[in-house]
């Protein structure tokens, strides 16, 4: 009996520690979750200013003021809020754009605008009434979560929304 022994063999151990060490080195670096988060992140800027803020809000930002809202219809025409030289718009949600911030690294991300009074809308002002253009919904939190889970496990960031589970 002393010289019997109980012997455990683990089928698949070898593949199970480099799936680990794997997933491990992903972890440490989530560059490529973050380029597919700029990219959603992109899309719900632009969907901010088409929906004059109720994309994010769920209510659209207050209207102009009526003298405001004469003056910008007689000098830019047809303009949205926020949008009267397409400054700010661009800066957000154009990767080319020279006031664009997509600040990527394997630990973290910036996301953003270097527009200087873009802030003032953001934030609101005395003279100024809040109009937020960035917010993070429930659902870019859901869709982060997934994606990175899915990198971390498969090694392949999403390639859309609809694959990382919205």
């Amino acid at each position: 009996m002393a010289d019997e022994f109980l012997t455990l063999d683990f089928e698949g151990l070898p593949e199970w520690v480099q799936l680990t060490e794997d997933m491990q080195g992903r972890i440490e670096d989530l560059t490529p979750v973050f380029n597919f988060l700029h990219e959603v992140w992109i899309g719900q800027v632009r969907e901010q200013f088409e929906t004059e803020g109720q994309h994010f809000l769920g209510e659209k930002w207050e209207p102009l003021s009526p003298a405001y809202a004469a003056w910008k219809e007689k000098n830019y025409p047809n303009m949205p809020i926020l949008q009267r030289t397409r400054r700010l718009i661009r800066s957000l949600t154009e990767e080319s754009h020279p006031e664009h911030i997509a600040e990527i690294g394997p630990d973290s991300a910036v996301f953003g605008t270097e527009v200087p009074y873009g802030r003032y809308h953001q934030a609101g002002s005395e003279r100024l009434p809040r109009r937020q253009v960035l917010a993070v919904r429930d659902a870019m939190r859901r869709v982060a979560f997934r994606a990175t889970l899915a990198y971390v496990v498969t090694g392949r960031a999403p390639r859309g929304v609809d694959e990382a589970g919205e």
